[in-house]
């Protein structure tokens, strides 16, 4: 931790007009590997197969976002506000229940580890324990076709 410390310190002081920010973790040693990444190579594999025109994304890892507006333009739908970061995305602010769309939209819909999070109040969201069905049954309104449906959750049903 001490290299990174200094590492650190060296950075900033040659930044060059950078803002450099600071990630208090260091991981020398091995690359870790979880469930996200398999379950992130699962949704572009199959979106990569599907080729779809039209994507709308519900709640997903930023990250993963990011990389799929280099290769396709994205509707991203969120319960909090945030920037836009790459030509290609659309942002809209709301909550999935309520998708402010017309029905028949998009020929993917997409959610990575989100669904399971939906009517807690975590994220600024009303307290609702079947948002997440209710969610689901308005995202499978917003298909084109029928052809590409993926969601993913990272917790076992109880």
């Amino acid at each position: 931790m001490e290299d990174y410390k200094n590492n650190l310190e060296k950075i900033k002081k040659e930044a060059l007009g950078y803002f450099i920010f600071e990630e208090p973790i260091f991981e020398r040693g091995d690359h870790p590997e979880n469930f996200i990444d398999y379950e992130c190579a699962f949704a572009a594999y199959h979106i990569g197969i599907a080729q779809p025109q039209s994507i709308l994304d519900i709640g997903s890892y930023r990250h993963f976002i990011i990389g799929l507006l280099a290769h396709f333009s994205v509707t991203t739908i969120d319960i909090r506000q945030r920037k836009k970061l790459l030509e290609g995305e659309t942002i809209l602010t709301g909550d999935a229940r309520k998708i402010p769309l017309p029905d028949n939209s998009f020929d993917l819909v997409l959610s990575l580890c989100a669904l399971e999070h939906f009517g807690l109040g975590r994220y600024g969201d009303a307290i609702d324990l079947r948002a997440d069905q209710k969610s689901l049954c308005r995202d499978e309104a917003s298909f084109k076709t029928r052809r590409a449906f993926n969601f993913f959750h990272d917790h076992p049903p109880s």
